[in-house]
């Protein structure tokens, strides 16, 4: 373990160590890096104040309990609760230990409870038999009696707690994973523990015993993060969209490479000796270093969430203009991708710059942070992938290669009109369309989703002319959209949030800023540093 605490020390101090633990983590899960990542993510956010929580949807078979599996075994088991599935009752029942309210919020266990009170009893026996050891006596009825009396009082005593105990269940650090579909009574069960704003949730029910109804109360302390994985499409229960709004849905990949990595896979799982395996594919050795990481972010987590907010984003301002405002939903969606972005930057902590504010000392979000956050917390496009398939395939290789270059808008572009594309379609697709079907089917939908440009022919005003818009003319169109467009966070963006939340708010004496190395730098240092991207680290984390 000495020399695997020296690796850690090492990437803990010079490089990311998320990457380094997906890096490990990717050589038994192909092809999911991304989704690697917002597990991941998921399951250390339970140790911050704003847990994030997951959903994996994607058919039987695709491996989604698999990569829940692969992620929590590097997890300390203490802080891991994993279930196939649970009722609401048998939840509370399971996962709660018996407590007395001492004081407000202050809670012991009713054995314990019990057990002083019997210790204090039986101090008080010892010493009236002390000073009653002096007389003589003949017959010991009398010391009967008192053991009589001793334990009817206990036994009142543990009726009366009984009566007052509460089922404590202490969800702080933990990630809850539920390893299959559940139903919707055990989400209404959750909701107000995921949207809970107080240390503490009160939650009542009546039981009957003996023939009478008797109160119990059950009290949810700290937030846990959840992951499910589901086969099951909940939308026709979900009917306020309550179980989107509240989890992250991702998708796992599913292409040809994949399915061969993956068989490649299984059969060193299955066809090999353990210790050749190990050399081949992964060995304990960097599986305990993966766990040594992962304890090491998690203590720097606990660490940082003593302090109340422990994150400044320099971005903030130029984030909020850019974000989708259309919907009550943005506001949970934005405060996921501001989390997101928040863990990234408190799992690299010592690789960020900090802000000093009268003694407390913050960490600095920088752009990587950002865009890996937006990479993470996409949206649906909301158009089917068959119509993305034709676009990338068809649609857009027929402009690139056979349109004509004309001069619209001032601009030089390469368009073709309903008829030109139709011609290529017909050439690639079995299916025969009329130019009206393939307008309606394919165009209109890509041009209202931004993957096409649409304008009235300049030397033709009865026909429509398309074209590729420059964001996709080198990389494919997919069926999600990020949700910012991190370009504009430079070193003006920066400037202007530090002088709108530091610079005018405080005297220069109430305040520094540090590098990593802990030395004090300035304001255009700052800026230089927060907004300066290392690109080899950008693309070893994100490979795709």
């Amino acid at each position: 373990m000495t020399n695997i605490n020296k690796q850690t020390e090492n990437v803990v101090s010079e490089s990311d160590n998320l990457s380094e633990i997906i890096r490990i983590l990717s050589k038994e899960v192909k092809q999911e890096e991304d989704n690697l990542y917002r597990v991941l993510l998921c399951g250390l956010s339970a140790f911050t104040a704003e847990p994030l929580h997951m959903r994996i949807f994607a058919p039987t078979s695709e491996g989604k309990t698999y990569l829940l599996e692969k992620v929590s075994n590097v997890f300390p088991l203490e802080n891991i609760l994993k279930l196939a599935s649970a009722s609401p009752t048998s939840f509370k029942y399971d996962n709660g230990k018996v407590m007395i309210e001492e004081e407000k919020e202050v809670f012991v266990p009713l054995d314990s409870k019990l057990k002083l009170f019997e210790e204090k009893l039986e101090k008080e026996l010892k010493e009236e038999t002390e000073k009653e050891s002096k007389e003589e006596k003949t017959e010991n009825a009398t010391d009967k009696q008192k053991d009589k009396d001793r334990k009817q009082k206990i036994d009142v005593e543990r009726k009366r707690l009984e009566r007052e105990a509460v089922n404590l269940i202490n969800l702080k650090n933990k990630w809850l994973i539920f390893l299959d579909d559940q139903n919707t009574a055990l989400w209404d069960f959750f909701k107000p523990i995921l949207s809970q704003d107080t240390k503490l949730i009160r939650h009542n029910t009546t039981n009957k015993q003996s023939g009478s109804n008797r109160l119990q109360k059950t009290i949810f302390k700290g937030k846990p993060s959840i992951s499910y994985a589901s086969a099951k499409d909940e939308a026709k229960t979900d009917i306020t969209n309550e179980i989107d709004s509240r989890f992250q849905t991702i998708s796992l990949r599913s292409n040809p490479q994949k399915y061969k990595e993956s068989n490649e896979l299984v059969t060193y799982q299955y066809g090999l000796p353990g210790q050749l395996y190990e050399e081949l594919v992964v060995s304990k050795e960097e599986i305990e270093y993966a766990k040594s990481l992962v304890s090491s972010v998690i203590q720097s987590l606990k660490r940082y969430r003593k302090i109340d907010g422990p994150v400044f984003n320099p971005f903030l301002d130029e984030i909020h203009k850019q974000f989708p405002n259309n919907s009550g939903y943005r506001s949970r969606q934005l405060k996921r991708l501001l989390k997101t972005s928040n863990l990234f930057t408190l799992c690299n902590a010592i690789n960020r710059p900090k802000w000093e504010l009268k003694g407390t000392k913050y960490v600095v979000t920088d752009l990587s942070d950002v865009q890996h956050a937006v990479r993470l917390i996409i949206e649906n496009t909301g158009i089917p992938s068959h119509k993305i398939q034709a676009y990338n395939e068809v649609i857009k290789p027929s402009i690139l290669k056979h349109g004509k270059e004309m001069s619209v808008e001032g601009q030089n572009l390469v368009v073709q009109t309903v008829a030109q594309i139709l011609e290529q379609y017909q050439e690639h697709r079995e299916r025969t369309y009329s130019r009206q079907q393939l307008l309606e089917t394919y165009l209109i939908p890509l041009v209202e989703n931004g993957f096409l440009e649409r304008t009235k022919d300049p030397t033709n005003k009865t026909r429509d002319i398309f074209w590729i818009p420059e964001r996709y003319q080198q990389v494919d169109a997919t069926t999600e959209s990020t949700l910012i467009d991190t370009k504009t966070l430079d070193e003006s963006c920066v400037r202007s949030c530090l002088e709108k939340y530091i610079i005018r708010r405080y005297e220069k004496e109430e305040y520094q800023f540090y590098n990593t190395n802990d030395e004090i730098i300035s304001v255009e240092e700052l800026c230089k540093q927060v907004t300066r991207i290392d690109i080899a680290l950008v693309k070893n984390s994100f490979k795709n």
